[in-house]
């Protein structure tokens, strides 16, 4: 009986056959393409699956002069207000300082509205701000758990604008998910405003 050998490759072939090479070489260059747009798909994919968790734009701090309206950094003054719900609109430094603690302010300008009415924005804003207004005001806007609501002439008619410390988020309807997954992502978010 006579046993087969097993005889090398030549160099620079992967069987020692030049044919099956040649057609493994050709398999080479469409299959990276593939794997790199699959790999491209893939991330576009799972960026947009977490891009909710950073709702809004962010605002570049403002230092000495306020170039935003409504504000989300800026000078501010030690007042907080005694109300989630307010019927007047804030001072720019009041502003400020809310949002300084890590609580949302929520500001609108609808000219058919008013905070006793149910036909606009306030009265949907207000509802909303108390699901997660649950303590004495003073307690949770010190703590950065607050959510105030209240009218501004400094949003576009017909618009809400939602803030925190250098976020905003511009609707031109009420949209509840959105406000909610903004106030979610940013509420409590003393770190960056410096407190």
């Amino acid at each position: 009986m006579t046993r087969g050998t097993a005889t090398a490759s030549p160099p620079g072939t992967l069987t020692g056959q030049n044919r099956d090479d040649a057609g493994l070489a050709g398999l080479v260059a469409p299959l990276g393409v593939l794997l790199t747009v699959l790999a491209v798909v893939l991330l576009v994919i799972f960026l947009r699956q977490f891009q909710p968790i950073f709702p809004g734009t962010h605002v570049p701090s403002q230092d000495g002069a306020y170039s935003s309206s409504p504000r989300t950094s800026g000078p501010r003054v030690d007042r907080l207000p005694d109300r989630y719900v307010l019927q007047e609109p804030l001072d720019p430094a009041e502003q400020v300082n809310i949002l300084a603690y890590g609580n949302i302010l929520i500001q609108y300008n609808d000219p058919r509205d008013n905070l006793r009415g149910a036909a606009g924005f306030s009265r949907n804003l207000a509802d909303l701000a108390r699901l997660y207004d649950n303590e004495p005001v003073g307690l949770n806007l010190r703590t950065g758990h607050g959510v105030v609501v209240a009218p501004s002439a400094g949003v576009a008619p017909g618009q809400i604008v939602v803030t925190a410390w250098t976020r905003e988020l511009r609707l031109d309807t009420f949209d509840r998910r959105a406000i909610e997954r903004f106030i979610e992502a940013w509420m409590g978010d003393r770190d960056r405003a410096g407190k």
